[in-house]
């Protein structure tokens, strides 16, 4: 499998289930975004995740249609084809872990000492 093809399946998931996470726990209200950060929990990185799903949802769409129109016009070169897997690698694996762990309130909360 050609490597544009296989970021192209990694950000499709990716798009997807950002997308998910976004409609389901309404991370495109931003009157809430300040609620959501400020909630403890010990996995930083994914409460970050959390609350900025619809964000990476948008970065996912702009990526997939990068990635698509390059392919699709041949102006794909070595080092395009190797950032576009490499963002595509850490986005799908953000949007795995996020689904994995959905409930930021759920998580374990640090020790008050």
């Amino acid at each position: 499998m050609r490597l544009p093809d296989l970021s192209k399946i990694l950000l499709g998931t990716a798009l997807v289930l950002y997308f998910g996470h976004s409609y389901w726990f309404n991370t495109m209200d931003f009157t809430l975004y300040r609620v959501r950060i400020s909630l403890p929990a010990t996995n930083v990185l994914l409460k970050y995740i959390h609350a900025n799903s619809f964000f990476l949802f948008a970065l996912c769409a702009a990526l997939f249609t990068g990635c698509v129109a390059t392919d699709a016009w041949g102006l794909g070169s070595r080092t395009t084809n190797y950032g576009f897997f490499g963002a595509s690698v850490l986005l799908a694996a953000g949007a795995v872990g996020l689904v994995m762990r959905p409930h930021v309130e759920d998580w374990a909360k640090p020790e008050a000492g």
